[in-house]
Formats: structure tokens, sequence, C-alpha cells
């Protein structure tokens, strides 16, 4: 199995970068409508998502316990001509002020975790942020691109975020069906504003207040 930094590790073009923004797009939006001054990206992965923000004049910081990953984000930043504060940090014990940022986010970060490291960083990340954002490949992603994925519901999120102020969460990311006879449904079905089409990413905000 990769390490992150390995995984990460591939020379990223224009093409590339914006087919991951599009990727993002509805949760971006979602940070984009906030109006935030200052936002934080945990575990930043490539990068992208934080470059893009920064283009906005928003202050953005990056991090990431992944050495390999903070010195490929800043080769990223300096190539896509981002103005990202990038850091080394520990996603559990953030180097930041109490609400110190208007939102903290990340996406593809907290599938990752057991159920009780993912309470703890979200704990963290309402401590920080006035509100934590994010978007994780759900039950019924079909593909596990690093191995350890732990693949959830919309319901199953929900428990777990149970104790926290949720201000939205839903499925996204539909997709028609590979199989002929079931496309064939599928598209009846939408062509009367019924939509059965496969949800493949679990989105929340929520709250700190």
């Amino acid at each position: 199995m990769k390490t992150w930094d390995e995984y990460y590790n591939n020379e990223i073009s224009w093409g590339i970068y914006l087919d991951k923004l599009a990727d993002h797009k509805y949760y971006l939006e979602k940070i984009i409508e906030l109006k935030p001054k200052k936002v934080l990206e945990v575990g930043c992965g490539p990068g992208t998502r934080s470059v893009f923000l920064s283009y906005l004049g928003i202050d953005v910081v990056a991090v990431d316990n992944d050495q390999g990953i903070v010195d490929s984000v800043a080769e990223y930043n300096k190539k896509l001509k981002g103005k990202v504060d990038i850091q080394k940090a520990d996603a559990f014990n953030l180097p930041f002020k109490d609400r110190e940022c208007d939102v903290v986010f990340n996406a593809g970060f907290l599938e990752h975790f057991n159920d009780k490291d993912k309470i703890a960083l979200v704990k963290e990340f309402t401590r920080v942020g006035d509100h934590y954002i994010f978007m994780v490949p759900n039950k019924a992603y079909r593909l596990k691109p690093y191995g350890n994925e732990d693949l959830l519901t919309k319901s199953e999120w929900e428990e777990i975020l149970k104790d926290f102020n949720i201000i939205k969460s839903s499925d996204i990311y539909k997709t028609w069906s590979n199989s002929k006879i079931r496309r064939v449904f599928e598209v009846l079905c939408y062509f009367f504003k019924v939509d059965i089409r496969q949800k493949l990413m679990y989105y929340a905000k929520v709250s700190s207040k």
C-alpha cells in the first residue's frame, strides 16, 4: 500500500487541476457561500482546493502531517499561482486558537479513521473554526483508492455526528448505472422527475455554535 506522499506524488497539470476542482464544485460552493475571511484545510492532499480558494482573496492555510505532502503542495501552490500558507501539523492538535478560522474543511479525510477518532477530529475542527465542512465517499462508492476507507451511509455518519450541530447533511454526486437495463429505468424515472441514481458522496456542514 502506498504512503500518502507516494499517492499524491504526481506531476499536476492545469487540466488535472481543473478536473479535480470540478469533482469538488458542490462543497467548494458551500464554503464560498459562507463568505469566509480565513479557512483551514486539514489533510490537504494535493492542495488544489486550497489553491483555488486563495484566488478569491481568502486567507487560506493548508496543513498535513506528512512532510512529503507539505513539500508537494508548496510546489503545486507555486506552479498554480496560489497564495496558500502551507504548514506541517497534527490534525488532532492543531496549532490554532479557538475560532481562529471561519471554516475548517477537507475532502476524503475522515473516512480513514475509526469512529472514536472521527469524533475527536470533528471536536478539534469545530474548536478552531466556526464551521466544519467535509465530503467523503459514502457506502455506494465503488472504488477504494487507498484501501482503508470506512465507507458509511448518511444515517451512519449522522449517528457519529449526533452530538454536533449539523447544519446540513446530504448524499451527493449521483451517477448513472453501468447496467443498461437499470440505466433505461433510471432515465424513465428521471423523465418523470424521480431521481433514483446512485449517490456516491456524503457531504456535511457542522457548526461550532
